[in-house]
């Protein structure tokens, strides 16, 4: 079922001992039309963030209302979009590493020491995708500067079906997924003020600028906007290379 489904998808962005001994985490894409169905639309919602890891693309979607969460000044708690891959080496040379340290521990009826069982080789593979896939959206948030929550809040929910996406990938091929995550942000005070400014009653005309040049309409409509908070308008007509009006910068 759908909820079945969503269960099985949020798992903890932790590190525990698994048969290997490496960490555990989530899973990728193999259905185009499937992906395709799950992600569209949240590839464009919100805001880009930065983010210099290759093949990722992160985007800021709602703000978090997390009161026991503690945060510093200027800092938020938002819910994250992102898509990325994993290089098909990666999976590659975490898969032997995985049976390597496996195999040290081997010792099944029937079977010589240090031999891992077939049926074993399927919860290996499911080791090493979620372990690039935990790996990789916790890169991701290092990369675009983001903090991770801690205990029970530090989790992220993988778009496509983890099981599913699990079997038919193939190890040693580019890993693609998506997945949403709630993190810690700094926002700079224009950023923080874009959708929370407030509209107030000013007059027909914006003051003009000192130095005689028009505004364009884009700035002036900006500058209706922020005559609440006389600081903020100073700092934004400053920004646009204009000279604020002397009872505005007073």
């Amino acid at each position: 079922t759908e909820e079945h489904v969503s269960q099985g998808t949020m798992m903890k962005l932790l590190t525990f001992a698994a048969v290997a001994g490496l960490a555990a985490g989530f899973t990728p894409m193999r259905a185009p039309l499937r992906r395709s169905s799950l992600s569209m639309g949240r590839e464009t919602e919100g805001a880009a963030v930065d983010c210099q890891m290759p093949d990722t693309v992160v985007r800021r979607l709602d703000k978090q209302d997390m009161p026991h969460i503690s945060l510093a000044d200027g800092e938020g708690i938002y819910e994250f979009w992102m898509s990325t891959t994993v290089p098909g080496g990666v999976t590659k040379d975490s898969m032997m590493k995985i049976e390597k340290d496996a195999a040290k521990n081997a010792n099944f009826p029937g079977f010589k020491k240090g031999q891992i069982p077939p049926w074993a080789k399927p919860q290996l593979k499911a080791f090493c995708v979620e372990d690039a896939i935990n790996n990789a959206i916790l890169d991701a948030i290092e990369s675009a500067e983001l903090t991770a929550l801690e205990g029970d809040d530090r989790k992220a929910e993988v778009v496509e079906d983890v099981k599913e996406l699990t079997n038919s990938f193939k190890i040693g091929t580019p890993l693609s997924f998506t997945a949403t995550v709630l993190c810690k942000q700094t926002l700079s005070a224009e950023a923080a003020a874009e959708g929370a400014v407030v509209d107030v009653e000013v007059k027909e005309e914006a003051p003009a600028p000192s130095s005689g040049t028009e505004m364009p309409k884009d700035v002036a409509l900006r500058v209706k906007k922020l005559e609440s908070d006389n600081a903020k308008l100073v700092d934004f007509i400053k920004a646009q290379g204009f000279e604020p009006p002397a009872k505005v910068a007073a």
